[in-house]
C-alpha cells in the first residue's frame, strides 16, 4: 500500500470571495512525490467547505506529513489552524513551506504546532523528507530543511535550485478543476509559470531574498509544453502567465509568442510580471504578437510618479519610461494596461503622493485602454531592504508566528507609525477612490442580475466625485472608507460563514423534519422489505433511518452530532462516503442516498457508486431522491454546496451504464426544500405523495436494482 501525503492551502483573506486561482504551490511540491509514488491528498481551505472534516479523514489513515503552504499574512492564521487540527488528531510531522518560513524559520518553528520548515523551493527537499520520515532516517543531511529535534532548531544549509526542464508535468487530477475561478470573468482562468526568480532589486518585494537576485527559465519547449497541457486537459478561455517577469530574455518570450500564434488557440492571455524598462526597449514586433495571440492585461508595476521614491523603492526605471511605454501601447487597442500604484513608504509626502496620482491621470488620458490595479498601500514586508528601514522609522513587526496572522495589506497605512492622521485618511481615500477612476468594473462587473445593474448605476453616478476626490486629495467626510470596511467585512464573512455553516446550510434544524420524513419512509417501505438491512449515506438528522422499518440499519456522515440523534440499534459510520465502509461485500438490501450525491465531486461520485455497488447484494436497491435540475435550476446553486448537476433522466442512464436497472423513475416527487409549499401536517403529506400531479415538486426519486457487480 503506498504511503500518503496530505498537502493544504490556506484562506488568504477578503479577496478568497472574489479570486481562487490554482493552489499552484501545493501542485509543484506534489509533483514528485506523486510521480514516484505517494498517495497525495490536497486540500484547500477556499474551495472545501467541509475542509475540517475531509483532513481529520485523511488523518485517520496516517499519512507519512502533513505539509501547509503559508505566505505572510493572513494565511497564517488559518495554516495554525490547520496544525492544530493535525496535532489533536494524528502524530504526523507538521512541514511549513513557503514565503514566510522560508524567509523566518527560526520564528516559525518557535511555535508548538510547527516541526518541519522546507526553504525556498520545495519540490526536491520535500521528496528527500518524505522519503526520510517512511524510512525513519535522520534530517540533518536534507538540503533545504529546518526542522526541531529534542527541543532544539537546527538548520540546514540552502537546497540546490530546481532544473526547471526536469520537473514532470503538473498533477492537475489531485484537484477538482471547477472549484476555481476569478469573479468577473466569463471563462475559466488557468495560471501557468515558465520562470522562477527575478534578477532586479526592488526594495519592497521579498524576492532578491528569497531567489537571491536570480532568474531562471523553462525553455521554448517546455514551456509550450505546459501551457498544451493546461489547454488539452481543461479547454481554459483564459491564461495568466504568473512569472515575476516574463519578459527578462525577450528572445525567448518572443520564441514562446510566436509558437503561440502558431497554434491558432482560441485564448486569451494576461501577464503579471511586467517591467516598465522590458516594455520600453520591446519592439513593435514583439507588442503586435502580443495582440495578436489575444493577449488581454499587462500587469506592470509603475509603483509611483515620484522619481525620489522611485529611487527609494530600487526600482531601476523614471517616471519619463513610463510615460513613454504607456503611449506606445496605446497603438496596441487590444493591449489593457494595468498599472500598479502604491504609496506610505517612509519619508514620502504628500507632495509626492500627488505626483503619483498626477501621473495616474495623464496615463487614463495617454491611453484610454489603460486600467489602473488600486493605489494600494505599503507594506512591510519581512526578507525586503524597506522592511529594515520601516523598522527604523518605527514600526514594530509581530513578534510571534501567530502575530504575523494579522498582518495584511488591509488598512496598512493605520499601522505606520510615521504616517500622520492626515496622510492615513488621504492614503484610505485613494484607496477607495480608485477602484472607481477608470472603466475596469465596467469591464468586470458584466453579470446580467438585478444587483449588478443597480451597481453599475452607482458606479456611474459615483465615478466624477470618485475622480475628484482622487485627483485634488479630497477627504473630508470619507464615508467611502466606512463602507469599504463594511464591504471588506461582508466578504471576508461570506466565506467564513459558507464554510463554518457548511452543516448548517445542509442539515438545518427544522421541527417538520420528523413528520415530513416519517411520511416519506413509510411511503418508501414499499420499495424495501422490513427483513431488509439498509445503509441511510448522508444520514444527516438520521430521520429516515430512525423512521424506517428494516431488520438491520446502518448510518453513514460526516455530521459530528449524528451518534447523539441516530435511534438505538442504528450502527454509525461519521466518514466521509468515498472511503471503503466497514460492511462486507454482497451485504446490503437497500442503500438509501437523499440530497446527497449533488454535493460530491465528479471523482468522489464515482468512488461512492462503486462502494454502493460493492456493499450491495445482487438484486439490491438503490434508493435515491434528489433536486431534480430540469425543475430547479434557478435556484440549484444557491446552496454553495452543491457541485454537479443531475436530472432525474442523467442519473438514471448514469446508473443504467454502471450496471442498475431502473425499476422506477418518478421525476417529480416531493418539493426542494422544508421550506417549500409542501405541507407539513402527516396527513396532507400522506395525501400529497399520492396525487398523480404535484405542485411544487421539484426533487425525483429514483429505484434502481444492482444486476451486475462492479
Amino acid at each position: 500500500m503506498a504511503h500518503r501525503v496530505v498537502l493544504v492551502y490556506p484562506k488568504s483573506g477578503v479577496y478568497d470571495a472574489i479570486i481562487k486561482d490554482l493552489p499552484l504551490s501545493l501542485l509543484y511540491v506534489a509533483s514528485i512525490v506523486y510521480k514516484k509514488g505517494y498517495e497525495v491528498k490536497i486540500i484547500d481551505q477556499r474551495v472545501e467547505l467541509n475542509w475540517k472534516e475531509k483532513l481529520i479523514n485523511e488523518l485517520r489513515k496516517e499519512p507519512v506529513c502533513v505539509g501547509i503552504s503559508a505566505m505572510t499574512g493572513t494565511p497564517i492564521k488559518y495554516a495554525l489552524e490547520v496544525s492544530k487540527i493535525v496535532k489533536l488528531y494524528s502524530s504526523a510531522p507538521v512541514v511549513w513551506g513557503g514565503i514566510h518560513p522560508t524567509i523566518m524559520p527560526q520564528q516559525t518553528l518557535g511555535d508548538d504546532l510547527v516541526d518541519i520548515v522546507v526553504k525556498g523551493e520545495g519540490e526536491l527537499t520535500f521528496c528527500e523528507l518524505t522519503d526520510a520520515i517512511v524510512n525513519k532516517r535522520p534530517l540533518r543531511n536534507i538540503k533545504g530543511l529546518s526542522y526541531k529535534h529534542q527541543g532544539e532548531i537546527f538548520h540546514n544549509e540552502c537546497a540546490d535550485v530546481v532544473d526547471l526542464e526536469s520537473l514532470p508535468d503538473l498533477p492537475y487530477e489531485l484537484i477538482d478543476i471547477s472549484n476555481y475561478y476569478r469573479e468577473g470573468y466569463d471563462e475559466r482562468v488557468i495560471s501557468v509559470l515558465t520562470s522562477r526568480g527575478c534578477p532586479h532589486n526592488c526594495a519592497f518585494c521579498y524576492a532578491p531574498t528569497l531567489s537571491g537576485r536570480r532568474w531562471r527559465k523553462a525553455g521554448v519547449d517546455k514551456s509550450m509544453k505546459s501551457l498544451e497541457l493546461v489547454i488539452d486537459k481543461f479547454s481554459p478561455g483564459y491564461i495568466c502567465i504568473l512569472d515575476d517577469d516574463f519578459f527578462i530574455d525577450l528572445g525567448r518570450a518572443k520564441k514562446i509568442l510566436y509558437e503561440i500564434y502558431k497554434k491558432k488557440w482560441q485564448v486569451k492571455f494576461d501577464f503579471r510580471g511586467v517591467r516598465i524598462d522590458d516594455l520600453y526597449r520591446m519592439d513593435n514586433e514583439t507588442l503586435s504578437l502580443l495582440e495578436r495571440i489575444g493577449t488581454r492585461n499587462l500587469h506592470i508595476g509603475a509603483e509611483s510618479g515620484s522619481q525620489r521614491m522611485l529611487d527609494l523603492m530600487r526600482k531601476g526605471i523614471g517616471v519619463d519610461q513610463t510615460i513613454a511605454v504607456n503611449k506606445k501601447l496605446s497603438n496596441f487597442k487590444s493591449l489593457r494596461p494595468t498599472y500598479n500604484f502604491f504609496s506610505g513608504l517612509p519619508t514620502e509626502t504628500e507632495e509626492d503622493v500627488f505626483k503619483s496620482t498626477d501621473l495616474i491621470f495623464r496615463l487614463l488620458k495617454d491611453n484610454p485602454f489603460c486600467h489602473m490595479t488600486l493605489f494600494n498601500q505599503f507594506t512591510p514586508y519581512p526578507g525586503s531592504e524597506l522592511f529594515d528601514m520601516a523598522a527604523k522609522y518605527g514600526y514594530r513587526p509581530p513578534r510571534t508566528l501567530r502575530d504575523w496572522g494579522d498582518f495584511g495589506p488591509d488598512n496598512s497605512a493605520n499601522s505606520l507609525p510615521w504616517l500622520n492622521s492626515r496622510m492615513v485618511r488621504l492614503l484610505n481615500t485613494l484607496y477607495v477612490t480608485s477602484f472607481f477612476i477608470d472603466q475596469k468594473l465596467d469591464i468586470h462587473l458584466v453579470s446580467g442580475a438585478t444587483a449588478y445593474k443597480i451597481l453599475r448605476i452607482f458606479i456611474k453616478m459615483y465615478r466624477p466625485l470618485a475622480r475628484l476626490r482622487f485627483k485634488k486629495h479630497l477627504t473630508i467626510f470619507p464615508i467611502e472608507v466606512m463602507l469599504k470596511n463594511v464591504f471588506f467585512s461582508y466578504l471576508k464573512n461570506k466565506t467564513e460563514e459558507a464554510q463554518k455553516g457548511y452543516f448548517e446550510t445542509r442539515l438545518k434544524f427544522d421541527k417538520n423534519r420528523a413528520v415530513v420524513w416519517s411520511v416519506i419512509a413509510r411511503y418508501l417501505n414499499r420499495f424495501i422489505p422490513h427483513d431488509s438491512k439498509i445503509l441511510d449515506m448522508g444520514a444527516g438528522y438520521c430521520d429516515f433511518i430512525n423512521t424506517i422499518g428494516a431488520k438491520e440499519k446502518y448510518a453513514l456522515d460526516i455530521f459530528d452530532d449524528m451518534d447523539k440523534l441516530a435511534k438505538e440499534g442504528i450502527t454509525i459510520f461519521k466518514q466521509s462516503a468515498t472511503e471503503r465502509i466497514n460492511l462486507p461485500s454482497d451485504y446490503l438490501d437497500v442503500v438509501f442516498a437523499s440530497n446527497f450525491f449533488e454535493h460530491l465531486n465528479e471523482e468522489d461520485f464515482y468512488k461512492v457508486i462503486g462502494e454502493v455497488k460493492r456493499i450491495l447484494k445482487s438484486g439490491g436497491k438503490l434508493i435515491v431522491i434528489q433536486p431534480n435540475f430540469r425543475y430547479y435550476r434557478d435556484k440549484y446553486f444557491e446552496d454553495p454546496t452543491h457541485r454537479q448537476i443531475f436530472t432525474d433522466i442523467s442519473l438514471a442512464d448514469f446508473l443504467r451504464q454502471n450496471g442498475f436497472e431502473i425499476e422506477h423513475r418518478f421525476p417529480k416527487f416531493i418539493p426542494a426544500t422544508l421550506k417549500s409549499h409542501l405541507p407539513k401536517a402527516a396527513m396532507l403529506v400522506k395525501v400529497y405523495l399520492r396525487l398523480p400531479i404535484k405542485p411544487f415538486a421539484r426533487q425525483f426519486l429514483i429505484v434502481a436494482k444492482n444486476v451486475k457487480k462492479g
